[in-house]
């Protein structure tokens, strides 16, 4: 099951993100995401947080409208956007895309959406995807490899989160890795190259993300 987490950020409604969208079984909502939903023109299945950037009003016509509201369970503790995570991963999600992520003008929302992406206690595929990036979250074993599909020169990057990311090696990139350890904050791995029409990275221990840019190539697709 595929479930898109809708947050705060802005949502930049490219043929990249509708492909995201398209087949979605789940749509949740962190709180003001049901509004960059609403600029999509999409309505969330369900919304949760605590409803702090949604107007009293908003949030009645969601739910007269048949959306499902679920109170933030604990926002001292957790964001909207984590809470909404964790509901995606109860409600049985397989794969988890999140939009909306890079958080407008607040950098401390950016760094934070994609650590607790990075770290959540599930075995789902998790994306963070945006107008013209897709990013996988990659740990062993249980998502230990990805393969971006685009075509010969798109950049992919591969970023490192836990102190060590141990077996990283590349398949149909311009420069290869083979069985490399990289530590946090290692830069070796940014902007490599598809050489052909797809590629990517395999790992055998540790947690990274590997982003995918598409560029302007997808508005020829």
């Amino acid at each position: 099951m595929r479930a898109i987490v809708a947050l705060a950020g802005p949502i930049t409604d490219t043929p990249l993100v509708r492909r995201w969208l398209a087949g979605a079984d789940l749509l949740v909502a962190a709180d003001g995401g049901a509004e960059r939903l609403a600029e999509l023109e999409i309505q969330p299945q369900v919304v949760v947080g605590d409803f702090d950037s949604l107007s009293a009003d908003r949030l009645a016509a969601l739910g007269d409208a048949g959306v499902e509201i679920v109170p933030h369970p604990d926002p001292n503790q957790k964001t909207d956007g984590h809470a909404a995570l964790l509901l995606a991963v109860e409600r049985g999600a397989g794969e988890i895309v999140v939009l909306g992520a890079m958080g407008g003008p607040r950098l401390d929302q950016v760094i934070a959406n994609a650590l607790i992406a990075a770290d959540l206690r599930s075995d789902a595929e998790i994306w963070l995807v945006d107008g013209w990036t897709e990013a996988k979250r990659l740990w062993a074993p249980a998502q230990a490899m990805v393969t971006f599909r685009g075509g010969a020169g798109d950049q992919v990057s591969f970023i490192p989160i836990t102190d060590e990311v141990r077996g990283v090696s590349t398949h149909g990139l311009r420069w290869d890795l083979a069985a490399a350890t990289l530590a946090r904050g290692d830069s070796v791995a940014i902007s490599n190259e598809l050489v052909g029409a797809e590629g990517g990275f395999t790992i055998t221990a540790g947690v990274a993300l590997a982003a995918h840019d598409v560029g302007a190539r997808q508005d020829q697709d």
